[in-house]
């Protein structure tokens, strides 16, 4: 332990220096709201629950306020002496085991540099003090180790004293900041500068091109030009947007002249006060700014709320205005202010309203510790409604206010609900996890250097549920749903061309084979969405419900799986039990990335851009090998199509594979196994791999279309069908994804090598006798008639589908039939044949080209 010598009595640092000489950087802070960048927490979510309380309570400052942390000690603590808080204070400030005699001299060393706060106390007053205050168990905890005596302060002490420092600071704080902005016009011309020197570009767009009318004002920027004005956007946000409002009109006049008269809104986004929802404090951000991520649960469907009430006397023609607010219960007019009348109406004309949306965030569950539970948050918005009801089920960054809304149970009774006025809404990358920083890179990189090409994606496939034992040759059906599973995982989540990239697996399996084993192992792994049939799917399902809300007393939508698991993977579970209405969204789902929920008074259309990967069991439970694997479920053909990697999984019965399996089973009970990488690094590993696009080298393309073409002709050869025009792009797809598991920027041969043969294992996985027709778009031989009606649907969907990118809408597709066809009867049979043959696919109350889909 270092003690201050001589030659730093000699140096004379000021008190503000005692924290650097003596105690380094272990000292409390001021609260991260109380100016200042709090910066991006880089600890893992352990890391945060053991840091997290001196953090949260303390920032990131470099400086400590004595005077109130004397203040927050005393208050919790309650000296009976005021030379007593100098021991106190050098334990508080160290935060680890001293010596009695390290203690003494420290508490020698403040004193001086605190003599403002403690006069010239003797050698004597100072053992006192230490006597006093090392003895009370209540305050310190003493330590025995190798015959010397230890102290620190008592844990639930330290975090009382800092708890309490961080609202007496808060309060201080605020007290000084009111006194700086007292002058508001001043305020307002500091913001009109800020806005002249940083926004000029984006103002002169808002009054050009950009239709939004919303000027985005970062805090970061304000920072760097006005300290108050940045504490005032932190802790006075409705003052904040007041003076820039003001500013905004007052550059705009600037600009177009006094005469210009639209008005624009304001809104602030900060890095600086980011939090978990599960952080939030009412008791110390209620009205402050704060910044979270979270995913949008649930949603309301745009409702009109009146800022403003106009009501006029129908006897004696008096108009009242009434300015409402959405926090507080709206009180009705009864009478007339002028006559007395009771015959008064409201005048919808005169009155104002705004389109507001109420929502529902939950935390992301990347962002909690293992032991920690996402928390729900209620917020709503009267900015940029339209751009909210299309984020439903994703993960934003919002910024707003936390605010109370006030619910009027009775005449005489009221209670409250916490809820966020967004200001803001930034839409995250939809990947499972934050962006990489430049160690996790590193850790990466290093990782993938110890294998080669053909090594690195079974090193990958043994850190996937590395209980389940697989071996390429002895279990190649496990293996190849393990390679799946990673395929599907770094698969890009876009539409290019109107080409779905992600990739979608199903397995068919025996039961007790390890299905449920390897989607419980990626959950936990990667914080995937989990969903089940079989009735253990939560109420929401995978398509969402609609619930009436308490708050709004509308119906609002519930978000499920499918919108949670946008841009990312949804596992399923006993997907041969899910309910019919899932399967008719999948449909849609795992072609374009989207589905249409019509129930109740919402219309919404969701969207789901993610891979599926399924497991199902087979009707009997077990698969029989008296019959094709397709035979033995009841999933139609088009919903099958939609899978790119098909494998069935059956018991293995050999021997050696099972005594490998049995030994497998005992070293996990023992905790035997390891994965080739942690967790951690693989889940880093899946996020860089993801971002990779790599191109292609004319070998392989070449390859793999050879290798297509006579998949095709060998599945027709095998019976009266021909397989789906959706192998090339499932194929492309896997060798591009198995290219990402390598790191590399190019599709070479040896990927398509690759995704040949794990498409080779997934068909023989299907059976000897297979009747591929299962998978298949159907190819009869048609009358001339029934090709002349086929070739005109065709034919009029390609015409109309370039006006509708979500569909053909039936009454056009009917009237341009029938303009073609002539007859009633003839469009009857055209569509209906149409349908039959798999030409066209019905999505919501629209028709699309099956081949677009």
């Amino acid at each position: 332990m270092e003690v201050w010598s001589i030659k730093d009595e000699k140096e004379n640092p000021t008190s503000e220096g005692y924290l650097t000489a003596v105690v380094g950087e272990d000292f409390p802070q001021p609260p991260p709201d109380l100016g200042g960048s709090n910066g991006t927490n880089m600890n893992s979510p352990q890391e945060n629950k053991s840091q997290g309380d001196l953090n949260s309570q303390m920032g990131n400052q470099s400086k400590v306020d004595y005077e109130v942390l004397i203040m927050a000690i005393k208050r919790v603590v309650s000296p009976a002496r005021n030379y007593e808080l100098l021991p106190l204070l050098v334990l508080l400030l160290h935060n680890k085991q001293l010596t009695r005699a390290e203690i003494r001299a420290l508490s020698e060393k403040l004193a001086k540099e605190l003599h403002q706060h403690f006069h010239n106390y003797s050698l004597k007053s100072i053992n006192n003090a230490l006597s006093s205050v090392l003895n009370n168990d209540s305050i310190v905890t003493m330590i025995r180790r190798e015959g010397n005596e230890y102290y620190m302060l008592n844990e639930r002490v330290r975090t009382l004293i800092l708890e309490e420092y961080s609202k007496l600071y808060l309060k201080k704080k605020e007290k000084e900041l009111d006194s700086e902005l007292m002058d508001l016009d001043k305020a307002v011309e500091k913001a009109v500068e800020i806005l002249r020197s940083e926004y000029d570009e984006r103002i002169k767009k808002l009054l050009t091109e950009d239709s939004s009318g919303i000027l985005v004002v970062e805090y970061e920027k304000v920072l760097s030009f006005s300290g108050p004005l940045a504490e005032l956007i932190k802790h006075k946000p409705d003052e904040a947007l007041n003076v820039f409002s003001s500013a905004l009109k007052s550059v705009i006049m600037e600009m177009k002249g006094e005469d210009y008269v639209k008005e624009f809104n304001v809104v602030f986004t900060s890095e600086a006060t980011h939090k978990r929802l599960l952080d939030i404090d009412v008791s110390r951000d209620l009205n402050k700014l704060v910044t979270v991520e979270a995913k949008i649960m649930a949603i309301s469907k745009p409702l009109i709320f009146h800022k403003k009430l106009v009501y006029v006397c129908r006897d004696c023609g008096n108009e009242m205005a009434r300015h409402q607010d959405f926090l507080v219960p709206r009180s009705s007019e009864h009478k007339c202010d002028a006559c007395g009348s009771r015959n008064i109406i409201i005048d919808v004309y005169q009155s104002k309203g705004v389109e507001l949306v109420v929502f529902t965030l939950q935390d992301l569950l990347e962002n909690l510790a293992s032991n920690e539970q996402p928390h729900d948050f209620r917020a709503f918005t009267i900015i940029n409604t339209k751009k909210i009801m299309k984020l439903v089920g994703q993960k934003v960054k919002i910024t707003g206010i936390v605010r109370t809304k006030i619910q009027l149970e009775s005449e005489k009774a009221t209670t409250s609900e916490v809820i966020l006025e967004v200001l803001h809404v930034q839409e995250l990358e939809q990947k499972t996890f934050s962006k990489l920083s430049q160690e996790d890179v590193k850790r990466v990189l290093e990782f993938r250097a110890k294998y080669s090409d053909k090594e690195i994606i079974n090193a990958l496939i043994d850190s996937i549920a590395p209980t389940i034992y697989v071996d390429r040759e002895k279990t190649p059906e496990l293996w190849a749903i393990k390679k799946s599973v990673l395929i599907a995982l770094v698969s890009s989540k876009k539409l290019v061309n109107d080409q779905r990239k992600w990739i979608n697996v199903l397995v068919i399996g025996d039961k007790g084979s390890g299905k449920s084993r390897i989607l419980e192992d990626l959950k936990k792994v990667f914080h995937l969405e989990l969903a089940s049939g079989g009735g253990s799917t939560n109420q929401v399902g995978l398509i969402g419900m609609a619930k009436n809300d308490e708050l709004t007393k509308n119906w609002v939508y519930r978000a499920g799986a499918l919108a949670r698991a946008n841009g990312s993977v949804l596992l399923i579970d006993e997907f041969d039990k899910l309910k019919e209405d899932d399967y008719k969204a999948l449909h849609t789902v795992m072609s374009v990335g989207y589905y249409v929920f019509n129930k109740a008074d919402l219309n919404l259309e969701v969207m789901a851009r993610e891979s599926i990967i399924a497991m199902a069991n087979p009707i009997k439970g077990i698969i029989s090998n008296q019959k094709s694997l397709f035979e033995q479920v009841a999933f139609s053909t088009t919903l099958l199509d939609r899978f790119d990697i098909i494998i069935g999984l059956r018991t293995y019965e050999e021997d050696e594979v099972m005594n490998k399996i049995d030994e497998r089973i005992w070293q996990a009970t023992l905790g035997e196994i390891n994965r080739k990488v942690s967790e951690e690094v693989l889940v880093k590993y899946i996020v860089y791999a993801q971002g990779i696009t790599p191109i292609w080298d004319e070998s392989a393309k070449q390859k793999l279309t050879e290798f297509v073409k006579k998949l095709r002709k060998h599945l027709k050869d095998s019976g009266s069908f021909s397989y789906s025009h959706r192998l090339l792009m499932s194929m492309i797809n896997i060798s591009e994804s198995i290219a990402r598991l390598k790191l590399k920027d190019r599709v070479t041969d040896e990927d398509v090598d690759e995704a040949i043969e794990l498409m080779t294992i997934a068909v023989k996985s299907w059976g000897e006798d297979v009747d591929f027709s299962l998978l298949s778009e159907l190819s009869y031989d048609f009358t001339a008639d029934q090709r002349r009606l086929l070739d005109t649907v065709e034919e009029v969907m390609e015409r109309l589908g370039g006006y509708y990118s979500h569909g053909v809408p039936r009454e056009e597709l009917v009237d341009a039939l029938q303009e073609k066809l002539g007859s009633v009867e003839d469009v009857r049979k055209a569509i209906t044949l149409a349908m039959k043959v798999g030409i066209i696919t019905k999505i919501g109350d629209n028709w699309m080209l099956t081949r677009d889909t």
